[in-house]
């Protein structure tokens, strides 16, 4: 598997645990479009971060990035009660 693949799926990896992760209340009726969303996000954090090298940050900006587009997608906090 070359490393952009590879990496991709890490990011689809990264998002789908936090999103198994999300408060009852706060997750996504459609867990088809969720996945869907999940690819695309990892597509977009993996184009925004193309060549970067990563020292030991990686988890918490993948974690942050989660939170934002979740918020964005869905308008509502996947772990606090809004």
């Amino acid at each position: 598997m070359d490393e952009s693949t590879f990496s991709l799926c890490e990011a689809v990896a990264d998002l789908a645990w936090n999103m198994g992760t999300v408060r009852d209340e706060a997750y996504p009726e459609d867990s088809r479009a969720a996945i869907q969303a999940i690819i695309q996000w990892a597509e977009d954090f993996e184009a925004m971060n193309k060549g970067r090298e990563w020292d030991g940050e990686y988890m918490e900006e993948i974690d942050a990035y989660f939170v934002k587009r979740f918020v964005e997608q869905y308008e509502k906090h996947p772990f606090k009660e809004d």
